[in-house]
């Protein structure tokens, strides 16, 4: 079975979340992508795993309390 990839506004749009916390997932390696091109490329599969990860509230960091 192929793996299903996805770009992050794909990603964004199954979770119900904003583009910007696709990419912040990706930037804190949370979530693993690949970049082709201008665009981050996501597998499915990788993106279920991380998505409570992604979906919950912030935790604010040390500096911010």
């Amino acid at each position: 079975m192929l793996n299903q990839l996805l770009t992050t506004k794909e990603a964004a749009e199954l979770l119900n979340v904003p583009p910007y916390k696709i990419l912040r997932a990706i930037h804190k390696q949370v979530l693993p992508a690949q970049k082709k091109g201008w665009f981050w490329i996501i597998n499915l599969e990788d993106l279920m795993a991380a998505k409570d990860k992604i979906t919950r509230p912030a935790e604010p960091d040390e500096a911010e309390r």
